[in-house]
């Protein structure tokens, strides 16, 4: 007989756990904001959620940051593991700063890392600026 899979969040893998609740965070905010969602139920779909908001229909991947660079103003995220046919969006949310990111895979195609700047942008320019996805959940209504 196979083994049981765990359902106590105490058997999940640090970094496990803390993806899980980033999910679960981008999703109550998600709901505080009007929106119905669906979960997949299967381990490791290429989406975390879909989300709903009257007719219009979102794929998302949600990734989490718990441990904030402690000497830069900078956060930086890999993003090259989403998969941009299979979503339509990257939600990224700092744990730290509290500070959520919502990119239309369009912004990220092609990049291997993506750079925020939560604590406010310094005079360096990057090529990539995502500061304007900060708290851009109006996208997902459209």
């Amino acid at each position: 007989m196979s083994e049981l899979k765990h359902t106590s969040t105490g058997h999940w893998e640090k970094q496990i756990r803390n993806g899980r609740a980033g999910e679960l965070a981008v999703g109550a905010r998600l709901v505080e904001l009007g929106f119905d969602l669906f979960w997949p139920v299967n381990d490791q779909p290429p989406i975390d959620v879909i989300s709903v908001h009257k007719s219009v229909i979102k794929r998302i991947q949600i990734k989490t940051k718990t441990q904030p660079r402690q000497t830069q103003l900078s956060q930086e995220m890999r993003v090259d593991t989403v998969d941009c046919k299979k979503c339509d969006f990257l939600i990224c949310y700092l744990v730290g700063q509290f500070a959520f990111y919502v990119l239309p895979v369009k912004a990220i195609a092609g990049q291997k890392t993506a750079l925020f700047y939560p604590n406010g942008k310094t005079n360096r320019t990057d090529r990539h600026d995502y500061e304007n996805y900060r708290d851009a959940w109006h996208l997902l209504r459209e």
